[in-house]
């Protein structure tokens, strides 16, 4: 410690240069997905349809990234592709480090309930379950008992805002609180990636905008991977890339022109 007579200061100034630290330049993101030179063919022949010819991109790991292009320019093939429920014709799609168009049908369903959400424009939820239940009932493949699943459900409703809404049917809910609790049931996995085709497709343009803010949330407070198929440029103006295919190929890919201001 020092005492008074040490303290005292030398009548000739000492100049002490202070060095400001640059913060370090961030490393670059893991890569979510990496597909190369993917090809999907139906038909055969004269019937031949190349519905996805060629794609070659890579997504980040917590990237939000829309699709969009006119209808049969391979929008949902490619979430198909990517979601490991259908494999290509040619080509190699990579999800967190494993080969999907390698792997075996059993693996691939595996991968799916671990990795993957998905969330569709029609909410396909089960008419006759409460929106606990529907969460509940895709609980049920991954362990959990019943307790484990009850518990769950509710804080998934809580995370998308429905905390007092699990007892009520679908018919008892707006379309945007079934896409909620859809985007729950989704959740359900703890996923890394989040395949969303056209999810505000079926609501009007507010509630559509409160579920593209919700599906932003989470992105950011969940790192999820999210990939979105989308023909509404708005909608597509929120994400941080911009994919536009047509005839099955890659047109143009750019982060949007301008930033949408995030719902908080």
């Amino acid at each position: 410690m020092m005492t008074s007579e040490t303290a005292e200061e030398p009548t000739t100034m000492q100049t002490t240069q202070t060095l400001t630290e640059e913060p370090a330049a961030a490393g670059p993101k893991a890569t979510a997905y990496e597909l190369t030179e993917v090809t999907k063919i139906y038909g055969s022949g004269n019937s031949q349809v190349r519905a996805v010819d060629g794609i070659t991109m890579e997504i980040s790991s917590g990237e939000f990234v829309a699709i969009i292009g006119a209808s049969g320019s391979g929008k949902t093939t490619l979430l198909q592709l990517l979601g490991a429920l259908d494999k290509p014709t040619s080509g190699r799609i990579v999800l967190a480090g494993q080969d999907l168009t390698t792997m075996g049908e059993r693996d691939l369903t595996l991968l799916r309930r671990e990795e993957i959400g998905f969330v569709f424009q029609q909410f396909n939820l089960i008419p006759t379950l409460t929106a606990a239940g529907n969460i509940e009932a895709a609980l049920a493949t991954l362990g959990h008992g019943s307790k484990g699943r009850a518990a769950r459900a509710a804080e998934l409703l809580d995370v998308v805002g429905l905390s007092g809404r699990g007892h009520h049917l679908p018919s008892q809910l707006s379309g945007g609180e079934q896409q909620r609790v859809a985007i729950a049931r989704a959740l359900a996995n703890d996923p890394s990636v989040l395949l969303a085709d056209e999810p505000t497709g079926n609501l009007d343009t507010t509630t559509g905008e409160e579920i593209l803010a919700e599906l932003e949330r989470l992105v950011v407070d969940r790192h999820l991977t999210l990939v979105l198929i989308t023909h509404e440029l708005a909608i597509a103006d929120a994400a941080q890339r911009t994919i536009r295919l047509q005839d099955g190929k890659i047109a143009d890919s750019e982060k949007p022109k301008r930033a949408r201001k995030r719902t908080t």
